[in-house]
């Protein structure tokens, strides 16, 4: 019995103890307010279409550690630590429906990233129906029955803007082939492309797409060579694609005017640099170490800064995505200072009932629901490059709220064409 009470003392103590060092750890918590942020980064960090999910996670990686050095994000009494939770869906729309149930119902996350495209449009009901904020880059994902689908960074129609400088600065250029994937990115491309050549009154003489699984496009280049176009643009392809058409386009001799979205140091790297000088190579992303933009801010850095950091931490990586889910970052963090909390929805509803947001080109505008369904366009200003001097360097700047008052006819021609927002059939 002696025992049985020594046993019961020493119990009773450990019980106390335990409630002790429990009590003060919560107390410590609620003393000092700190809570995760968690974001969901849903993206291709495999696969063909790495080089727009890989370099994205980068950037966010940076803006997390700046963020958390900075003392976190601070809202309603809070202060939230942001992380990253990372599912690779390596772009495949059965792939990104596995992880996106995984990170809202598992990881509870507070915020999807992703790349977008067909898998943003597979994921939208069930993130709709949970009532979760998924930034994408691509616009023309957005549409009637996705109100929790938003682009808050990569809003830009490009090739409206790169189609308008070619016409201001080579008039002689009058006729275009366009050639990209045939999935929503590639449509993607194919609308901005055949809206700016509207606007411009710059002639189509090639639009086509190629199936996902080529590899061979020396006869894509050859039957678009027939149509002897003044410009080729490559649209939204995939640089892995854009590696090799720009290759073939080298060794077919094509001597017009090249435009894609992007122009890689992996693209660069293919062919010669004056002959892709010759080509203008227009791109729609600048690096951010150039003079026009380098003193902005992202995160607690100025863009060079940025810049500097990641090509440091991953040479050869930078690209059109490498900043964004970090610019879009800073966006929701201003939000989130705004509304006094991490609930998406009251975030997104907050942003959107500012008259102006902070983005990183500048302020930005909220539209697109009279041709998207949804207000959750956010167009500011945007930059468009050529190569010169081995490097892409900023040659143009429009402004993609003004341009698309102006031209709005035209873009909502071309959603109806592919059945895009409004006119979706998902």
């Amino acid at each position: 019995m002696k025992g049985m009470k020594v046993f019961l003392v020493i119990l009773l103590f450990l019980g106390v103890t335990i409630l002790g060092f429990s009590g003060g750890a919560g107390e410590k918590e609620v003393e000092e307010g700190v809570k995760p942020l968690k974001i969901g980064i849903l993206g291709p960090m495999s696969g063909p279409s790495v080089a727009w999910g890989l370099p994205a996670k980068h950037g966010a990686e940076i803006w997390v550690e700046d963020i958390i050095a900075a003392g976190g994000i601070k809202a309603g009494g809070v202060t939230y630590m942001p992380k990253l939770i990372v599912y690779d869906d390596e772009q495949i729309s059965s792939k990104s429906m596995l992880g996106a149930r995984k990170l809202v119902l598992e990881d509870e996350v507070d915020l999807i990233m992703a790349l977008g495209g067909d898998p943003a449009i597979a994921v939208s009901p069930f993130l709709t129906e949970h009532k979760m904020v998924e930034h994408s880059f691509i616009s023309t994902d957005v549409h009637k029955a996705a109100p929790y689908l938003c682009i808050p960074i990569e809003s830009c129609p490009f090739f409206t803007g790169a189609l308008e400088w070619i016409a201001k600065a080579y008039p002689e250029a009058k006729t275009m082939a366009h050639c990209a994937q045939d999935d929503l990115i590639g449509i993607e491309g194919a609308t901005y492309s055949e809206a700016g050549a509207e606007a411009t009154g710059i002639e189509i003489v090639y639009n086509k797409f190629f199936a996902p699984e080529t590899m061979d496009f020396a006869p894509i280049v050859t039957a678009i060579l027939a149509e002897n176009p003044d410009i080729i643009n490559l649209g939204c392809s995939y640089v892995e694609y854009l590696d090799l058409i720009v290759e073939q386009c080298y060794l077919q001799g094509f001597e017009g005017i090249l435009v894609a979205v992007e122009f890689m140091d992996s693209t660069i790297n293919k062919v010669p640099a004056d002959w892709l000088e010759a080509r203008k190579a227009i791109g729609c992303f600048p690096r951010f170490d150039d003079p026009a933009i380098k003193n902005r801010r992202i995160a607690e850095r100025t863009f060079k800064e940025f810049y500097d950091e990641f090509v440091k931490r991953w040479p050869g990586e930078w690209g059109a995505v490498s900043y964004e889910w970090a610019a879009g970052l800073d966006i929701w963090k201003h939000g989130i200072e705004l509304a006094g909390t991490i609930e998406p929805v009251a975030v997104l509803e907050t942003l959107k009932a500012e008259k102006t947001v902070p983005h990183c080109f500048g302020p930005g505008k909220w539209m697109g629901k009279d041709f998207a369904g949804q207000d959750n366009l956010l167009y500011s200003d945007w930059h468009w490059t050529e190569f010169k001097d081995g490097k892409n360097a900023i040659v143009y700047t429009m402004n993609v709220a003004d341009w698309l008052e102006k031209n709005k006819a035209i873009y909502i021609k071309y959603y109806k064409k592919y059945k895009l927002g409004l006119w979706a059939a998902y």
